[in-house]
């Protein structure tokens, strides 16, 4: 029932997209999500998106994403103490949203390139034929 009323907040076009991943960080350290669209700050880590830390260092973060959008992101780590911000290494992670609705999506990212864990997790509606 949870979902339901979720899915119910969504705009039309948008879909939820969940990142989490496993980090352990430095006292006083935040992670962000920073990419290149609007809503994942265009690259800009004054604008990332925070993200909330949960047991076992588990960081999530919720955030609606137009359908058909294909986009490029990375994890950052900041610091407001010391205003010190440090960029995820190697390449860029990119996702490419399919345009038909879907109900969300789980994006499982890794702070070292674990191509074992870094999965993208799609919930379709099962179609009626």
């Amino acid at each position: 029932v949870e979902e339901e009323a979720e899915d119910a907040l969504l705009e039309p076009g948008m879909v939820n997209v969940r990142f989490h991943l496993t980090h352990a960080t430095e006292f006083g350290d935040r992670l962000a999500i920073v990419g290149c669209i609007s809503e994942l700050g265009s690259w800009n880590a004054e604008k990332a998106v925070q993200m909330q830390w949960t047991k076992g260092d588990r960081w999530v973060s919720h955030i609606d994403i137009p359908l058909g959008t294909r986009f490029e992101f990375k994890f950052i780590t900041y610091n407001e103490q010391t205003n010190e911000t440090v960029w995820q290494e190697n390449c860029n992670r990119e996702v490419d949203l399919p345009s038909e609705p879907m109900h969300k999506v789980d994006v499982t990212g890794s702070w070292e390139r674990d191509e074992q864990v870094e999965l993208v997790w799609m919930c379709l509606p099962l179609k009626c034929v």
